[in-house]
């Protein structure tokens, strides 16, 4: 059976210590696991981005030169002023070493600063910027001629209009080679356009391109970023730093393998990117916060947990005993293991779903944006057909026109407005060499007549109209099919090859595959849409007129915006979508005139969309944008914006409903629990109930039907025991009623006496009553055990006491009688025995005879000697032989004595630290308590015996009995 018990002890521990250790720390430990993983995704992630940017400027502008432009680009954007922008340069040229010389313009038109210019020869390139800007955008004339010349002088023999701002070029940039035998440097040339009051020339030689520099100025601004830049040739090894030269080498044979960009290595992550056929470059940075602790951590608290419960074992050993934890917080530890375990592992998969879903909103919102400033910018496409249509709506009425013979001045004036209002320019050239109509005049037999306030004035003729005609006529003749004099056309061929680098076989060609449409054409960097048509007054067989009109791009590209202004402001994907030209913001209104901060969210656009979500801050929102510069959409650099707002709107409308159906289902669970928990603690509420009442001794308390389990089967079997201890409170009250009720007249003596039970039925018995006038006695009984058999045993002595009223004066008789009483119920069930003590006085002399029957002897108190004796006299116990021999002995009392009679429930009660009183005890309390009155030394006795059990229990019944005599 005990090893069975231990057994039980040994499955419950070891439930509480799965269900309160083990389950708790796995928990924490997939919680800390989680966690951890969310920090070093995130870490992960932002590093990625870190270590990603250098190389996605370098696929951008993989040549050398045009990083170069890009770089010094981005510094004219950036710079404050003309001093600002020279540091910038001085600080790139320390940087790589090189050698670069620059000019900066104020207003474009005065040189402030250079660094290798004398201030006596500014004057001599003064207006280098205004000559170049205006040579770039004339047609081939003599101005245009006289304008490059003057530049040449400076930049170099073979420079062109054309090549003006070549390096600010958002597609290609590049650097201007003004002088093919490379005696004259390299030139970036950037007026600043819109952005910017400052221009600047750097001047480079030819060799700087052949040293890639890349590297070194990625590198400086890696720093910000605490990123560690370096190039790698697999031929030559030796030449990386020692201290990361394995983790490299093991990233870059990593990324020939498997093709993985960005690496991790511990707490350090590596992006690679090949930049030729055996070199590569290597980003590197340390991730701080990265940690793969949780199961350590998990450990440790694991550990601190059971050194706490191994010293609160300790302290309190039956701590973690079912048996000493209420029912209500074991059903809340229940709860928790049950329910609150289940609910967590929900509520952090919640968190990452949520997570989840505001990256995927956050992805799918940049996409949005994305693809929706790609159509844009390919919707731009359609205003060449626009453009077309009304091109070919001219073409129709200048032929109207013509034929019936209407002047020349409505031709080219209402010809010019029937084109797209983009127009710059519209000439037809008739298949006579001598004759051109255009909107600015009309050139016949060799002059040119300008059309201005309504009038004709002749002028000479300019040279790009001598070109269009001269090649028009050429055009018309080929498509003819008319012989063409080749002498005649000599100096166009000089002319063609000057301005387009082609001759006119080839122009013709290009022509032909261009008649009917709306085309990129022009001169080098500064093309222009133009539509070429060919035009047959009478014989649809033969063209007369070679048609042509030129657009300007950017009034194209504004007249979109413009026209764009509803589908920006309203959208179904909610987006804000502006366009910028460098001057104006798309859609025009006070909003954006409001928030220059939208100039700034420009500034960060590039040629192409970033790869990652980009965020910024408009309008007091945060936003996720993606923009870049428009491919079709000219001179316009195109931005769409998501505020996170929404997004973050879409979570919380996620996270209400994960919320309340958690919260349903906490509620439901709860529901459940707290059922669960009534069917245990109400029953469990009634028994104490119960309990208290049998505390109280209120034997009449029952309890309701519980039910039909385990808790209605205990109140009904409480139910039929409280009715049992109603008949021993009965008995009880019975047992009291032996006891004397009231003093007796007792002489020179004061009597006083008191029994307490122990239980409801106690086994000691009392009494003192009156034999006659002169004498009375006193007798104490002690019944072994408690209960019913000892109170029918108490009963059946007071009956025969009664009895014998004859030998009331005589203790030994009584005693011998009694004995034979007792003896007769004895069997083997019941073997209960009795002492008992009987003293009989004279009430006035004090003289008095004394039996025993096994009873505790009788204590003498002299007060004057301060002295206590006992009384002894041996005797067996009632019951306990068969032929016993009991024997008696007289007393005399002296004035101021006192007897005491007690029983061994006084001397054998323990305090709580297990001492008994005992006799020397006794002793005492009845020398320091005694007093002349019977009830006050009772009384004082009493409180020593209760201070001495100091609110513990009584071990036996106690019956003490006083008597004082005063002669």
């Amino acid at each position: 059976m005990a090893a069975e018990t231990v057994r039980t002890k040994g499955r419950e521990l070891l439930f509480l210590i799965v269900s309160l250790f083990l389950a708790p720390m796995i928990l924490l430990y997939f919680a800390m696991n989680y966690f951890e993983q969310q920090n070093n995704s995130l870490l992960l992630e932002t590093a990625r981005a870190k270590l990603m940017a250098p190389f996605n400027q370098l696929r951008y502008y993989r040549k050398i030169e045009t990083f170069w432009c890009a770089t010094l680009n981005e510094e004219l954007k950036q710079s404050l002023d003309q001093q600002d922008m020279a540091g910038r340069i001085e600080k790139l040229a320390r940087s790589t070493g090189e050698e670069l010389n620059y000019i900066i313009w104020k207003n474009k038109k005065q040189i402030m600063l250079s660094n290798f210019l004398k201030p006596d020869q500014f004057k001599d390139w003064e207006n280098l910027l205004d000559d170049a800007k205006k040579a770039q955008g004339m047609s081939p004339s003599q101005e245009r001629l006289f304008l490059e010349s003057r530049v040449r002088k400076l930049l170099g023999p073979h420079y062109l209009a054309e090549h003006f701002n070549r390096a600010r070029s958002a597609n290609d940039p590049h650097l201007i080679r003004p002088d093919a035998s490379r005696r004259f440097p390299l030139v970036w040339l950037n007026d600043g356009g819109f952005y910017s009051k400052f221009g600047a020339i750097v001047l480079f030689k030819p060799e700087t391109i052949t040293r890639d520099h890349r590297l070194k100025l990625l590198a400086n601004n890696s720093q910000h970023a605490r990123t560690d830049l370096y190039h790698i040739n697999v031929t030559q090894p030796g030449t990386l730093p020692q201290k990361h030269a394995t983790v490299i080498k093991a990233a870059c044979h990593d990324f020939i393998r498997t093709g993985r960009e960005v690496l991790q290595y511990g707490k350090t992550v590596v992006a690679v990117a090949r930049i030729g056929p055996n070199d590569y470059v290597a980003n590197m940075l340390e991730l701080s916060g990265y940690s793969s602790n949780s199961g350590r951590n998990t450990l440790l608290i694991a550990l601190f947990t059971m050194f706490t419960l191994i010293i609160t074992l300790r302290s309190k050993p039956g701590i973690l005993d079912p048996g000493n934890i209420s029912i209500r917080l074991q059903l809340l530890v229940l709860l928790f293991i049950c329910s609150g375990i289940p609910l967590l592992v929900l509520a952090l998969g919640a968190l990452e779903h949520l997570e989840q879903q505001r990256e995927h909103l956050i992805r799918s919102a940049y996409q949005s944006c994305i693809e929706f400033i790609q159509a844009i910018d390919l919707r731009s496409s359609g205003e060449l057909s626009h453009i077309k249509r009304m091109s070919e709506n001219a073409v129709k009425t200048f032929k109207e026109l013509y034929k019936k013979g209407t002047p020349e001045s409505d031709i080219l004036t209402k010809t010019f407005q029937q084109l797209h209002r983009s127009r710059s320019e519209f000439r037809a050239a008739a298949s006579s060499s001598h004759y051109l109509i255009a909107h600015t005049g009309v050139y016949r037999d060799g002059s040119f007549y300008n059309y201005e306030n309504l009038e004709f004035h002749r002028r000479q003729l300019p040279i790009e109209l001598k070109l269009v005609n001269d090649i028009g006529s050429y055009y018309l003749n080929f498509v003819n099919d008319i012989q063409v004099n080749p002498e005649r056309y000599a100096e166009i061929e000089l002319l063609t090859e000057m301005f387009y680098q082609k001759n006119l076989t080839e122009i013709v060609h290009e022509l032909i595959m261009l008649t009917g449409n709306v085309e990129p054409m022009g001169w080098g960097s500064s093309n222009f849409p133009v539509f070429i048509d060919l035009i047959s007054i009478q014989d649809s067989k033969t063209a007369d007129f070679f048609f042509t009109a030129g657009f300007n791009p950017d009034e194209i590209s504004r007249n979109f915006a413009i026209r764009q202004t509803d589908n920006l402001r309203r959208n179904e994907a909610g987006l804000s979508v502006f366009l910028y030209d460098r001057y104006n913001i798309f859609p025009l209104d006070f909003d954006n005139r409001h928030y220059p901060e939208l100039r700034t969210i420009f500034n960060r656009v590039s040629t192409h969309p970033s790869p990652e979500p980009q965020r910024c801050s408009y309008a007091g929102e945060e936003w996720v944008f993606s923009g870049y510069q428009g491919n079709l959409l000219n001179n316009f650099s195109l931005l769409a914006m998501y505020p996170v707002s929404a997004i973050e709107k879409a979570i919380e409308k996620e996270r209400q409903f994960i919320v309340y159906s958690a919260l349903a289902a906490l509620v439901i669970l709860i529901s459940l629990t707290l059922l669960f928990a009534h069917s245990f603690t109400v029953p469990v509420a009634h028994l104490q109930t119960a309990a208290e009442a049998v505390e109280k001794r209120d034997f009449a308390f029952k309890l309701p039907d519980l039910g039909h389990d385990e808790f209605g089967e205990m109140g009904r079997i409480f139910n039929r025991s409280i009715a049992e201890l109603e008949e021993l409170s009965l008995a009880s009250i019975v047992q009291s009623r032996l006891m004397p009720a009231h003093t007796i007249a007792s002489g020179r003596f004061d009597v006083f006496g008191r029994s307490i039970p122990m239980a409801d039925l106690g086994g000691d018995y009392y009494d003192y009553f009156s034999i006659d006038d002169n004498r009375f006695a006193v007798l104490l009984g002690d019944v072994a055990g408690h209960g019913v058999g000892a109170s029918l045993i108490m009963a059946m002595a007071k009956a025969a006491v009664v009895c014998c009223k004859d030998f009331h004066d005589q203790p030994l008789q009584i005693i011998n009688n009694l004995h034979r009483l007792i003896s007769t119920t004895r069997s083997r069930k019941q073997r209960k025995v009795m002492t008992f003590q009987y003293l009989c006085f004279d009430k006035e002399s004090g003289a008095g005879k004394y039996s025993n029957a096994g009873g505790c002897s009788p204590m003498l108190v002299s007060p004057d000697a301060a002295a206590v004796t006992e009384i002894t006299l041996s005797g067996p116990v009632l019951g306990g032989l068969k032929n016993p021999r009991f024997s008696e002995t007289e007393l005399q009392m002296l004035s101021g004595q006192a007897l005491i009679l007690y029983s061994d429930g006084i001397i054998e009660s323990k305090n709580p630290a297990g001492d008994e009183i005992g006799f020397d005890r006794f002793k005492q309390w009845l020398l320091d308590h005694y007093h002349a009155d019977a009830t006050t030394y009772y009384h004082a006795v009493y409180e020593e015996y209760l201070r001495w059990l100091a609110g513990g229990e009584a071990q036996d019944d106690l019956t003490l009995i006083i008597l004082v005599y005063q002669a």
